[in-house]
């Protein structure tokens, strides 16, 4: 591994106390816009432009039952996430917060509030949902009940990737190039990446691994009092989607081939194990119950059994362009979105066939 320099641009200043929308230029939106594209490798930016007139007219239907399909009258889906038995999408020009009970389709959906501009990224925390806009901003909502939001912090672009840490701090990665961390609304900056970041995720350990636009893979390891250093690969590769297993290891996916990978060892001079090749663009990576994983992107989801050592691939239905994925709570099965605004829950019995 070599050396990656975090000191990059000097902090961005901007009043975070300040409760209103942060000044986002122009040009930085354009280039939020731009990435949005390339990470997503769909429509994501076209649809949240169809959007716009039919936010209103928007319905979501999530139903139990076997493979439910639902239509989220061409909302496009910008992210999705899950607080103990509630579902939560973010859709539409607006980032309209919708949440519902999949496992209970007469309980309607609820409409939590709306970010005010497309939402790419969402992570639920105990009661509290954070929203990460197109417009840089970080809001905090709270699930239980109805009320305004609050600003958390924001960033010069749109924001790409939430985690939260195991310390609990909330933890951002934008367009502009910051990783963020935010506690009470104090910002502080963990890494920078030149080109932009696509995804991150934390670690069990206390390390975080960010991905940039450039391919490259960054691991700051927290409070060691390191500078990240950049992972081993054969070569470059957009890498659009990764999570960390419960053992503190971490799997990412990785090309065109979407290459599927398992990082044990984020030392210096590790490298990585091939768990297999979903076969195109992997837009999510989901870790299941019983030491699966499984890879989400296009028209179906392969899940490897890291156990036993078996691969399944499970096809989606025609048309569906699967963009997000999120594992339902106590073995719900997975919710799949697609890029139209279709929806599948792939049952707990199609996933242990």
């Amino acid at each position: 591994m070599t050396p990656f320099d975090a000191t990059g641009p000097a902090l961005p200043a901007w009043p975070i106390a300040d409760r209103g929308s942060p000044d986002v230029a122009d040009d930085a939106a354009a280039d939020d816009a731009d990435a949005a594209d390339d990470a997503d490798a769909a429509d994501d930016a076209d649809a949240a432009d169809d959007a716009a007139d039919a936010d209103d007219a928007a319905d979501a239907v999530v139903a139990a039952g076997d493979d439910v399909v639902a239509r989220l009258a061409g909302c496009g889906i910008g992210a999705i996430a899950v607080s103990g038995s509630q579902l939560v999408v973010a859709s539409g020009s607006m980032g309209c917060l919708r949440v519902t009970d999949p496992a209970d389709p007469d309980a309607g959906e609820r409409v939590l509030g709306a970010h005010g501009s497309y939402v790419p990224a969402l992570l639920a925390r105990g009661g509290a949902l954070f929203s990460g806009g197109s417009d840089g901003r970080i809001l905090a909502w709270r699930l239980g009940a109805d009320n305004l939001s609050v600003v958390v912090g924001a960033h010069r672009a749109g924001v790409a990737a939430m985690v939260a840490t195991a310390d609990g701090d909330v933890v951002s990665a934008g367009h502009d190039g910051y990783v963020m961390s935010w506690r009470k609304g104090t910002p502080r900056l963990l890494a920078s990446h030149r080109r932009g970041v696509r995804v991150a995720a934390a670690l069990a350990s206390g390390a975080l691994v960010v991905a940039g636009r450039d391919g490259a893979l960054l691991c700051w390891r927290s409070g060691g009092g390191e500078r990240p250093v950049e992972l081993r690969q054969r070569c470059r590769e957009a890498t659009l989607a990764m999570t960390p297993l419960p053992s503190g290891e971490l799997v990412t996916a990785t090309g065109h081939f979407g290459v599927v990978r398992r990082w044990r060892d984020l030392s210096p001079g590790g490298w990585p194990d091939e768990i297999g090749v979903h076969g195109g663009w992997v837009l999510a990576v989901v870790i299941l119950d019983g030491g699966r994983v499984a890879a989400v992107g296009g028209d179906h989801v392969t899940v490897w059994d890291l156990r036993a050592g078996r691969e399944q691939r499970i096809p989606l239905d025609p048309g569906m362009h699967a963009t997000k994925a999120v594992a339902l709570p106590a073995g719900g099965g997975l919710a799949v979105l697609g890029s139209c605004g279709s929806f599948r829950l792939v049952e707990v019995a199609d996933l242990a066939a």
